[in-house]
């Protein structure tokens, strides 16, 4: 239970920092809702893994890792899931 409610946490992060990146003028088009979904979703386990690996830290030390990992990982997914992922999926 604990875990998933980090994930929410970190999710929650996550579908901020992407949606105000595909927002942004650095993004030349917007993503498709599939992939925004998905840059969130893989950027939100990146940073709970990162979480759950530093168990010997103090808590405040994880979750400051955690979510700057977070963070690096949904701008550099958002910026670069179109060139990888050529479906345009709305829904």
């Amino acid at each position: 239970m604990k875990v998933l409610l980090n994930f929410i946490w970190i999710l929650a992060l996550s579908v901020h920092v992407c949606l105000l990146f595909d927002a942004s003028r650095w993004q030349k088009h917007p993503t498709c809702k599939l992939n925004y979904l998905l840059a969130s979703i893989v950027s939100a386990l990146f940073g709970l893994v990162a979480l759950l690996s530093m168990t010997q830290l103090n808590t405040f030390a994880q979750w400051t890792i955690a979510l700057f990992v977070t963070t690096i990982m949904g701008l550099l997914i958002t910026a670069n899931i179109q060139r990888v992922l050529k479906y345009q999926i709305d829904f």
